[in-house]
């Protein structure tokens, strides 16, 4: 629209699909996410549970079954913020939806959700660098 190639008068349908198309991808990644966060955490769960019994057995936790749980914890908190940040992300787009001014509409409260995801993204874009 701002290059002239769509004419403004589709403006606010076009707007709205937008903001429903990133609402249900932000819904569906959510969804998503949060079944790799049980598989995680069944992971976790059996790594420290196995370090435990080699702990009792007076084997003693060898040094790879604690990074591959460090690693595992480390996964799983990653994965919690980027659910976290899609959860902020999809309030945005709930309120480009919304036309009615409600709780959601509040600015303090959308202005929190932009920048927690901002930092969310941060953090993970320091991570992989």
């Amino acid at each position: 629209m701002k290059a002239g190639l769509i004419d403004k008068r589709h403006s606010r349908r076009l707007t709205k699909l937008s903001a429903w198309a990133e609402f249900i991808g932000y819904f569906g990644s959510v969804a998503l996410k949060s079944l790799d966060m049980a598989a995680l955490l069944e992971k976790e769960t059996r790594l420290i549970q196995g370090i435990q019994k080699k702990s009792e057995d007076g084997i003693g936790g060898p040094v790879t079954d604690i990074k591959e749980l460090q690693e595992v914890q480390e996964k799983r908190m990653m994965k919690m913020l980027s659910i976290i940040q899609d959860f902020a992300d999809s309030l945005l787009a709930l309120t480009d939806i919304r036309d009615s001014n409600g709780i959601l509409d509040n600015k303090f409260l959308l202005a929190f959700a932009g920048l927690l995801s901002a930092l969310i993204s941060a953090q993970k874009n320091w991570k992989s660098c």
